[in-house]
């Protein structure tokens, strides 16, 4: 059994097109965020935007897909932290 889960997503690219994101807080408000997306060539692209401080408000989920795809990812997905739960 696992001792660590982690969670990931949405997916924000597919095929390079955007994908349909919830309308709810997490999506719509700016917070830190992570990601990786991929591109054609296969390059890995990782990003790490800032927030929560008085020089940097974080990203939308909807901002952040736009920046992959300006990026020229065609795939890409939230890689956000989240919390790791331990199983007993």
């Amino acid at each position: 059994m696992a001792e660590n889960v982690l969670v990931n997503g949405p997916l924000l690219l597919s095929g390079g097109l955007r994908e349909t994101l919830d309308c709810n807080a997490f999506t719509r408000l700016r917070n830190p965020r992570t990601c990786v997306g991929i591109k054609p060539n296969g390059k890995v692209i990782m990003l790490t935007a800032d927030g929560r401080n008085e020089n940097a408000a974080g990203l939308t989920l909807p901002e952040l897909a736009n920046g992959m795809h300006w990026l020229g990812c065609e795939t890409a997905i939230n890689f956000d932290g989240g919390v790791l739960q331990r199983f007993t």
